[in-house]
Parts: structure tokens; sequence; C-alpha cells
């Protein structure tokens, strides 16, 4: 009953919400929205339709981009672009996502008046393009390039590229991230930083009267006038303001500009605006299926994808681990290589190219980030950690939902590396992928239970056990799988094999026991008349996790429960709640703001708060640790006791209310001479004292008591 344990049920819960609430974000991926069929409207970067005799891939821009392009908003300092250009062929726009980039250099190589235009797939190796000459006179834009393919671009490239492109009298128009560095590039030469966005209104205004133009009969005079009455509207202003912040991406701004204006009609304020919704989450969706299938060929960038889904909000570098174990999972499948009789491969693998994926690169083409922070370590304190996860909140279910529909060889191994996920050594990975599993099981409940519940199920590992028990809680909650899920349990419970016993007992923790308690609190009951250890141990911890759910009253429910177990007919139901007890008190930590120093947090046990919060509750607890120390458990629970003493030795009214609970309350006189031997032991611990200060309170509650005078050392 290590103390290094302590809150880690609360850390195991918080993740398991966290990354529930973060997958049930992107839920709508398949729902009734899309029966219909989104409009979908394309903004660059879909269809590479022409390849060259080297491989680069490129496509003229429709008369529909070029369309946008003359609507453009010019952010402030634009001319300084249209200068720059003049100058040289080739310019390179950086800046933030969502500020125009692309929408800003096709407008500018309009004003190059390049003879045609066309966008180059991101994957482009620029000095391949280069070697087959760009056309005469033509205009190339390549959007978001990568860290790792500005790092191959050196000075030399960058001038041999701008000759090349004199000689055609062609352009170049680059854009990258502000946070890729092209090495010898500065800032007001052919590099131009873009970080001012376009005004949100003016974008607003123009977008919605050039697609209400394009109705058969409208002028375009007519379509500003309507436009600008369309969002004059309360209802459709206030959508607006919700639906935009002052950091809003260009992009978006559009989508919602072109859906107001397909939704447009004399109806109702509220009718038109969650038409408009209704559009806009299409062409997300639809937007989000474009990118995911535009990511560059291969397993690399689809793998991390998937990882960053399922583990979105663990640090980088145990996404691209997990991301690397996937990849390899389907690359060994798919390309086993010649083996020789006795299947050994007959040749060695390539060697990767160790240099050639950066975080800074990947993540840009995830449409993700990082963020510093610190995260709780493995062994207790904390470490400081970069966290990943998506720039937008759906992206993890919407990753999760289109791979599972849409891709059918790769659903076996992705239950196969899931599977794998659940016997990470990190706690909330393997929280991570149970959610996971648990959200795919939805979806094909027999098949997920036959591949990744079932086998943690069974497993002699208690943590897959509990991955079992945390999959099931949203096919539990499903109406049209509660039975099903019901009548597995059901099953374990009646199996003689322990790890199954033990599953069903931690499946009435929080996963499925906070529905219903007292059915609850019952089954586990008739699990608890055992001599199995791993039933016992997944009994208790199931326990734990519904001491901590606050609604109706559950933790009431569960101490009256541990009082009558502890007292029961049955020895091994009433062992199981003494240890019940035990985990709980010394595993279940509460955090308290400090009046004294405000930002300071104070560790409280749990129940000790309890107690002092609620005079029913207190009195449980004590009777709980009077039986306790009245039964073979009593080791265990001066242990217990212990721990409490350490955690309080520098929180004086915390003492107080320790000793006021442990000696004010109990009514057996052994329970008191228990608890006077453990303070006494805790002072005379050798080399030094443990607890002196919780030991000498507890010591002078005891002095008081009894009415006598006690020497205490100051």
């Amino acid at each position: 009953m290590a103390a290094a344990t302590q809150g880690e049920a609360q850390a195991r819960l918080n993740t398991e919400r966290e990354h529930r609430a973060t997958v049930h974000a992107g839920r709508d991926l398949y729902g009734p929205g899309q029966a219909t069929g989104p409009t979908t409207y394309h903004f660059y970067g879909h269809e590479y339709t022409q390849r060259s005799a080297g491989g680069v891939r490129s496509r003229p821009l429709s008369a529909a981009e070029l369309a946008q392009a003359e609507i453009f908003v010019e952010p402030p300092a634009f001319d300084a672009l249209t200068g720059a250009i003049a100058r040289s062929p080739l310019i390179v726009l950086r800046g933030p996502a969502g500020t125009g980039k692309t929408a800003a250099g096709v407008r500018l190589l309009q004003h190059a008046q390049a003879s045609a235009l066309f966008e180059l797939a991101p994957d482009t190796d620029l000095r391949q393009f280069m070697t087959e000459e760009p056309r005469q006179g033509a205009g190339y834009l390549l959007s978001d390039i990568g860290q790792s393919q500005a790092n191959s671009l050196g000075l030399f490239d960058l001038s041999a590229i701008a000759s090349r492109l004199e000689h055609q009298q062609a352009f170049l128009v680059l854009t990258i991230a502000d946070s890729v560095h092209l090495m010898g590039l500065h800032a007001g030469s052919v590099l131009i930083d873009l970080t001012t966005r376009p005004d949100q209104a003016a974008v607003l205004a123009g977008h919605v009267a050039c697609r209400l133009a394009e109705r058969p009969g409208m002028s375009d005079e007519a379509a500003r006038r309507r436009a600008s009455a369309l969002l004059a509207r309360s209802p459709v202003r206030s959508f607006i303001t919700a639906a935009l912040d002052a950091q809003a991406a260009v992009e978006k701004v559009v989508t919602i500009a072109w859906a107001l204006a397909d939704v447009d009609a004399d109806i109702s304020g509220a009718a038109l605006v969650a038409a408009a919704q209704a559009k806009v989450a299409a062409q997300e969706q639809a937007e989000f299926v474009d990118w995911f299938r535009g990511l560059p060929p291969g397993v690399e960038s689809r793998t991390l994808a998937i990882a960053l889904a399922v583990l979105q909000g663990e640090p980088y570098e145990t996404i691209a681990d997990a991301a690397l174990t996937l990849e390899h999972r389907l690359t060994d499948l798919g390309h086993p290589g010649p083996t020789n009789a006795a299947g050994y491969p007959m040749a060695p693998p390539p060697q990767p190219d160790w240099f050639g994926r950066d975080r800074t690169s990947r993540l840009a083409r995830m449409r993700a980030r990082v963020t510093s922070t610190t995260i709780d370590a493995r062994r207790g304190g904390t470490s400081p950690a970069t966290v990943a996860q998506f720039d937008d909140v759906r992206y993890p279910g919407w990753v999760l939902l289109h791979t599972w529909h849409e891709y059918d060889l790769l659903r076996p191994q992705l239950l196969g590396w899931l599977r794998h996920l659940g016997g990470h050594p990190k706690e909330s990975v393997r929280v991570r992928a149970a959610v996971t599993a648990g959200t795919l099981a939805t979806l094909a409940f027999d098949i997920v239970c036959g591949e990744v519940i079932a086998p943690w199920a069974k497993s002699d590992y208690t943590h897959e056990r509990d991955a079992a028990a945390t999959a099931l809680h949203d096919p539990g909650v499903a109406p049209d799988l509660a039975a099903a899920v019901e009548a597995l349990i059901e099953s374990w419970e009646a199996d003689s094999d322990p790890c199954l016993r033990a599953t069903a007992a931690r499946a009435f923790g929080a996963s499925l026991g906070a529905r219903d308690p007292v059915e609850a609190l019952l089954r586990l009951e008739a699990l608890a008349d055992t001599d199995m250890l791993g039933v016992t141990n997944a009994i208790c911890v199931s326990l734990a996790e519904l001491l901590l759910e606050n609604e109706d009253s559950i933790d009431a429910r569960v101490l009256e429960q541990l009082c009558r177990w502890v007292d029961h007919r049955e020895p091994l139901v009433a062992r199981t709640g003494q240890l019940a007890f035990l985990l709980a008190a010394v595993h279940l930590v509460d955090q308290i703001p400090s009046q004294a120093n405000p930002g300071k947090i104070l560790i409280w046990p749990l129940l000790l708060r309890i107690a002092i919060a609620d005079a029913a509750r207190g009195r449980e607890i004590v009777y709980l640790w009077e039986r306790v120390f009245n039964s073979d458990a009593n080791e265990t629970g001066y242990e217990a006791l212990r721990i409490w003493a350490i955690m309080l030795d520098s929180l004086p009214n915390a003492q107080r209310a320790f000793a006021d609970l442990v000696v004010g309350r109990p009514q057996l006189t052994y329970t008191l001479q228990c608890v006077e031997y453990a303070a006494q032991a805790w002072l005379a611990a050798d080399p030094e004292p443990l607890a002196p200060h919780t030991a000498r309170t507890v010591l002078d509650y005891l002095a008081r008591r009894r009415g006598d005078s006690w020497p205490i050392n100051p």
C-alpha cells in the first residue's frame, strides 16, 4: 500500500473523462446531417490532375477560384507584396495559419499577370520541378511547405529557382508557417511576413455578395444590397459572433459567408441560421475528408494522424512512438520482403531516413500543435512535457470515425494496435486506448469486443483488465447495446476464470457502476466472497472509484455498504470490506486551495475531508477504522494511519482534524491504544521521527481525552 500511488484513481478517471469528451466532440462526422449530402466549397489544395514526367503533381486553378481572388480583401501593407513580385519572380509568404496566405498568393500571381495559374502538390520537390522548366509566363503556388522541405532548399537552390523562373518569365509563390525557417532568407527580400489578417467584416460582405451574384438575374449591385441586409439581421449577427473569433481563419470566414448566401431566403432568422449552421458543418466535414485523403502518399502521415486522435493530450514523443508502432504493423504486413526457407529475411531491411521527419513539418501537416506544460511523472512528482493536439477539437473523433468507416483493410490492424496500447507502461496511454476502443465498440460491438475487449478481460495483467472495463462504458450506456454489455458482464461474473471475474468487478466501478450504484454494490458483494486476490483487488479499486462519484450521494452508499461488509458473517466478505476501506483511505486524496498561501494546493486524505464535511459519514469512517484495528488487518491499518500522519505533518489544521477523528470519536479503548502506539512509533522512528508534528498533536488529544497532562516536547 505505497503512498506513491496516491491520487492515481483520480488521475485515471480525469484522463478517462477528458479523452471521452475529446473523442465525442467529433461523433457527428457520419451523423444525420450527412444524409442529404453537403455542398462542397473548395479552397485550393484538392485533386492534382496533372503529373509531369518527373512525377511533379499540379493542377490548374479553376475559374471559380480565380473569381474568388478577384474579391480578395487586401491586408495592410499588401503594396509591399506587389512591389516584391515586381522585383523577384520568387516570393515566400510567411505567417500563422488562417491569415489568408494562399489567397494572397493567388492574388499576387494575378497582379503579376501570369498567363496561367497552377497549384503544386504539397509534397513537390522544387529542384525536380525546376529541372523540367516552368511554363513560359505561368504562375505557380506551393502552399504550406514543411520544415523538411525547407531544409532541402539552401540559398543556392533558391537563387537557382529564381533564375530559372526569370528565364521563363514565370512566377512562384511559396507559403510557409511562421514556425518554418528557410536558410539564408531574411524578411524584406523575397521573404515577406504576412501577420495581419484581412478585415473580417469586409471578407464576409464581399463573399456573401459574390455568392449571391451567381444567382440568375442577380446584378452585382443587387447582390451587394441583399448581402448588406442579410448580414444586418440580428440572428445572423449573433451566429457570426458565436462562430468567428478575432483569430478565425480566412477560410472559415469564407465558408460561413457562402453558407449564408446559399440559404438566404425570406424565412425566419432562426431557420436561416439553422440551415447555415448545417451547411457549415457539412462543409467542414467534407473539407476534413479532403484533408485526410490529401495527406502525402504512404502510411507515415496517416498513422501519425490516427495516433494523435487516439492519444491527444499525451507528450508528442509518446504519440510519435505509437504512430511508428502502427506504421510498422502496416508496412511489415504489406511488404514483408523476400525470405529464405527458414522464414528469415534474405536481405537487411532498408535503413530509414533518420532526419527525414521533423516535428514542425509533421505537425503542420496534421493541423496540430504542441503546448509546453507539466505532467505527472510515473513515480511521483511532475516533469516538463510538450503535449500535442489537433487545432480543431473535432479532429480526433473525425479521424477515428473516418478511418473506421472508410478503410476496410486497416480495421484489423487498428484493433491489434489498440490492443497493444492497452498494455502500454503509461497508464494515461492505456486509458486513452480503452476509451477509443469503447467508441469503436459502439459502431461494431462484436468485432471490437472479440478483438480487443475480450482479450484484455482475460489478461493476466491488471492494467489490461482495467482497460476492458473502461472500454465498456460507451457501449454500456448506449440504449441499443446496454443489454449486450449486461449479458457479457454476467457471463464474466459466472465464469470460473478469476481474470474474467476480476474484470466484471472492475466494470462495476466508475465505468458502469455510477449509473446504478445500488445494483453495482450488490453485484460487488456477490463477488466479494472470494479468496481470489485479483478479484478482491478489483472490488477494492471499483469501490474507491465509486467513492469519487459525488452525484446522488454515491459516496454515502459506498461507506454504508463497507460498514455492513466489515461485519459480514462471511469472513472473506468482511476481509474485502476492510481492504477496500484501507485502499480508499490511502489512495484517495483531495486537493484544497490554501487560504494562507494563495496558489498553493494542499493535499488531504479524501476520507478525512468527507468526515469533516458530513457528521454521518464521519461516524462511518471512524467505525471502519475501529473494525480494522480490531481485526487481522490491523498491521495494514497501522501503515495506512502512518501515511495519513506523514501527509498531514506540515498542515496544522489537518492535524487537528485527524486527531479529532481518530482520538475524539472512537468508542473502543483498544482503538485508542492502537492510535497511541502508532503515534509513539512515529516519534521513536530511527534515524529521525516520522511525522513528529502529527504525532504530538495526536498524543496531545489523547492526553486531553484522558484528562492527564502528557509530556509534550516543544
